[in-house]
């Protein structure tokens, strides 16, 4: 049966991209993207195999193979987007113009609380879904709409003085949902003046809840555009993929 074959060349496509596996960080990447063209070239021969020029898997239309040939798949046709067109549409209407997962932070001048925003109401980029922190003089809200164009928003205030300022250590963490539906999230660690420059998961406490506040923002800024590259493109590739070969039928329940 054709699922018995494709779960087959499923199991050897996540052998294959596992630790353990020889090449960089112990995933072959030289051979990976061969090795899995080779698997769907396989699965869709065998989808469009005919006996005397009868397609066995063509449904009711059996003078006609039901997929068009692997290239064409991957590159598409007669202005047809190919799979590899689609992941590269996803991917940049996920990211964003700046590659921060389509979220907008901001932090009006002269308070101390940081909002974090989707940029609209849409299925694309990263949805925010949670914000905690480690400090009792930071106050979070939870998602919430943010009204007029935005989508949900996360909100992170700094207690102003005379109250006691966010301590070195300890921290504040994001969480999102992303394109294929799987949760990431980012933490952000308050460190001393003395111990800057910050790095990539760390901002600097100020001299006051203004200054620690904007020092705050532009920390989760630089990391969504790190977390966009990496985390976010896969998730996004996986949910181009979903949407490209199960988007003309349904997906096929778990065996």
């Amino acid at each position: 049966m054709p699922w018995r074959v494709s779960d087959k060349l499923e199991a050897e496509g996540r052998s294959s991209a596992v630790q353990g596996q020889y090449g960089t960080n112990n995933i072959n990447l030289a051979t990976l993207p061969g090795l899995s063209y080779g698997r769907l070239d396989e699965l869709v021969t065998m989808l469009n195999s005919d006996i005397a020029g009868r397609y066995l898997f063509g449904g009711s239309n059996t003078d006609k193979a039901p997929l068009p040939d692997t290239t064409t798949l991957l590159e598409g046709q007669g202005g047809r987007a190919g799979f590899k067109a689609v992941v590269t549409e996803r991917k940049a209407a996920d990211a964003g113009i700046d590659g921060r997962g389509r979220l907008q932070s901001s932090l009006a001048a002269g308070t101390t609380t940081v909002n974090l925003a989707e940029d609209g109401v849409h299925p694309f980029g990263m949805k925010v879904s949670t914000v905690s922190t480690t400090s009792g003089a930071v106050t979070v809200s939870q998602p919430m709409a943010g009204g007029g164009t935005l989508g949900n928003q996360v909100g992170v205030t700094f207690a102003p003085a005379p109250a006691e300022q966010i301590k070195a250590g300890q921290t504040i963490s994001m969480g999102f949902t992303l394109p294929d539906g799987t949760e990431t999230q980012i933490t952000m660690k308050a460190i001393a003046a003395a111990d800057g420059p910050p790095g990539v998961n760390e901002f600097e406490i100020g001299a006051d809840a203004e200054l620690t506040a904007a020092n705050f923002k532009t920390a989760p800024d630089k990391k969504l555009v790190e977390v966009g590259g990496t985390t976010l493109a896969g998730a996004s590739t996986f949910a181009a993929s979903q949407n490209f070969f199960n988007g003309a039928g349904r997906t096929r329940a778990a065996r």
